[in-house]
């Protein structure tokens, strides 16, 4: 069966560590649970039915166990949960259950004493198959050291047989929507210099791993992860459930960039991803183009997501029609088309000599941004001339929105601040008998505004 690109989904992680995919193991259940065992239950480790390594938790539960007794528990060493937001595992039974029936208790004592987290296990429909459930943390910053993990019965499923495998603490992923993308692992082939009494070439040797590459998307309401990862800081207030998420320079966060087949079970998982840059073009009409480019560090092949049950984030793109381009507050009312470039200037070639990982980048160090764009409009006066060839300092903004622009539901807004630009002087062509146009180039610059970025982005949302 031939991969769909239409079945294909990019997901998200925000990584704690550079590099290191963002888990941490709560228990693998390679051995038995013996914390705590109820005697209505017969707990093993089962080494036939199982998921990943080489054993599962087996629980067999008999007809005397009662409503919210705990099946069993087991000591873990103390896990710091506070970065994370969800539990996953995989469970496998030999009856459906419905969300509830089960509960993962996590504590910081023996024996899930007094659990911090109760979480309910969702709903497990297909009998005798392996599931992958996932379950948001409610006090995560409460899990500084778990010791304990154990499993709840609570409603009645008398014979059942309950298997369960690799508890992990996670990062929740987003899906990412996107037009194209083509985020890969590049390595060249380093031919042999070396001569001999033949012309037949020797087998070449393996070069640096080279992974990279651009994402497009169409501009819309929720790119909030992707703009968090362009910029490097952001900072996000609740306002009655409308948020104002403010974007600006600063230090860039690593992440995970899953892109997965779903139709043929196929997952590429790229470690150490920075966003390098994001090219915006808004025309006079249609939807506004942007490309993100990646430079990660590390790949992984798997045959299951990361995250198997991701959040999808909403698709709600901005169009030209919903856009402005103003100075100074002032509406630019003869512009055809604006366009941008935010560059980080990733440096890439930081490898070292490493046996065990060879090849990956050791690092991916940013640079000094460098912002710069294009505004064309139509050539009415000399107005935005004689500022460039003054060298004026001007601050632009680009602004789109939908709806009334508050922020509720089909009411987003964007905008692109560039407090202190100024443009490059270039007089208008005449390229025929149409209409003349302008196109000034300009490049933004941090001088001693009080907002202290060269770019800054503002979105407003309810997410």
């Amino acid at each position: 069966m031939q991969a769909q690109g239409s079945e294909a989904r990019v997901t998200l992680f925000t990584e704690q560590i550079f590099k290191v995919a963002p888990e941490l193991v709560i228990h693998p259940c390679e051995a038995a649970w013996a914390e705590l065992v109820d005697v209505d239950a017969v707990v093993t480790a089962d080494a036939v039915v199982f998921k990943l390594g080489t054993k599962s938790m087996k629980a067999v539960i008999a007809a005397g166990m009662s409503a919210d007794d705990i099946i069993a528990t087991a000591a873990v060493a103390a896990k710091d949960l506070s970065l994370y937001t969800h539990i996953v595992m995989w469970i496998r039974t030999t009856v459906a259950l419905a969300l509830g029936d089960l509960k993962l208790l996590l504590d910081d004592t023996a024996q899930c004493a007094s659990p911090i987290e109760t979480l309910s296990v969702p709903a497990v429909p297909l009998v005798n198959t392996w599931t992958m459930v996932k379950m948001a943390l409610a006090a995560p910053a409460s899990c500084t050291a778990i010791i304990s993990v154990g499993l709840e019965y609570h409603t009645d499923v008398a014979g059942c047989t309950i298997y369960l495998d690799d508890i992990r603490a996670i990062t929740q992923g987003h899906v990412s929507p996107m037009v194209s993308e083509d985020v890969s692992l590049k390595r060249p082939l380093i031919s042999s210099k070396t001569l001999r009494s033949s012309r037949n070439p020797l087998k070449p040797v393996r070069g640096n791993k080279d992974i990279g590459g651009a994402k497009a998307i169409e501009l819309h309401a929720y790119c909030q992860r992707e703009l968090r990862y362009l910029f490097g800081t952001v900072s996000s207030a609740n306002n009655g459930g409308v948020y104002t998420h403010t974007f600006t320079i600063g230090s860039l966060p690593s992440f995970m960039y899953e892109k997965g087949f779903e139709d043929v079970g196929q997952y590429f998982q790229y470690g150490g991803c920075k966003m390098g840059s994001f090219d915006c073009n808004c025309p006079q009409e249609g939807f506004i183009d942007g490309t993100f480019q990646v430079m990660g560090a590390k790949e992984t092949l798997a045959t299951t997501s990361f995250d198997d049950v991701p959040v999808d984030d909403p698709f709600t793109p901005f169009d030209a029609f919903g856009g402005e381009i103003t100075r100074a507050g002032g509406a630019i009312a003869t512009a055809t088309a604006f366009k941008f470039t935010f560059d980080n200037q990733l440096k890439g070639n930081s490898y070292v000599i490493d046996r065990t990982n060879p090849g990956e980048r050791y690092s991916i160090p940013s640079g000094k941004v460098v912002v710069k764009g294009t505004l064309t409009a139509l050539f009415e006066d000399v107005v935005l001339y004689n500022l460039a060839i003054a060298n004026t300092e001007v601050a632009l903004t680009l602004n789109f929105l939908l709806g009334t622009g508050a922020g509720t539901v089909g009411n987003e807004k964007l905008t692109f601040y560039f407090d202190e630009a100024v443009f490059q002087p270039k007089s208008p062509g005449i390229q025929g008998d149409e209409g003349i146009l302008i196109d000034l180039d300009f490049e933004a610059y941090l001088q001693d505004d009080v907002d202290g970025s060269a770019i800054r982005a503002v979105l407003l949302n309810p997410q």
